[in-house]
């Protein structure tokens, strides 16, 4: 996928999990599960279907589309990811190392709409110094004396075994 930006929004829950069964993706982080959406509403993922056919994501015979593809490769991704980041209503889910992209599902309103995109690691951080502005203030003097004492040798040591267990006696 590179390190273009792909968008795909207004998305329910119910929409990504009938999709993600093209690539066997049964649960995505930060989204309700989907034995409770079925609680809900017994028939949500038909709904969900034809709903992917208003949108143009299916075709009206069911069938993919382009668009469809792409998001359920990002799906697939996202789902497959060895680690996941939560910050307010965004989820982040990580590539392989070397990447330079994430996969960001957004809540746009909870269970009810989400965004699936492909970021540049580089924009989506920028996009937290935009949306958290007390990311971006000088530390305190007391802050910046803290990040810059040099800790103890107990405190370098305090992982070692030897300092696990104390000698009763």
């Amino acid at each position: 996928m590179g390190d273009q930006r792909l968008t795909l929004d207004g998305l329910t829950p119910a929409e990504l999990y009938v999709l993600g069964t093209a690539a066997d993706v049964h649960d995505l982080f930060g989204l309700p599960e989907q034995e409770l959406l079925a609680m809900l509403d017994m028939k949500i993922f038909i709904k969900a279907k034809r709903s992917l056919q208003r949108k143009k994501i299916l075709t009206d015979a069911g069938g993919l589309t382009e668009q469809a593809v792409l998001l359920i490769e990002m799906m697939k991704i996202y789902a497959d990811s060895p680690a996941y980041v939560r910050i307010n209503d965004q989820m982040a889910a990580f590539r392989k190392e070397r990447s330079r992209d994430l996969i960001v599902l957004t809540e746009q309103e909870p269970w009810r709409s989400y965004r699936l995109e492909v970021l540049p690691k580089s924009l989506f951080v920028t996009g937290l110094f935009q949306a958290h502005p007390f990311l971006n203030r000088k530390p305190t003097e007391e802050e910046q004396r803290f990040l810059l004492k040099e800790i103890t040798a107990e405190e370098k040591n305090c992982g070692h075994p030897s300092l696990w267990i104390k000698p009763i006696f």
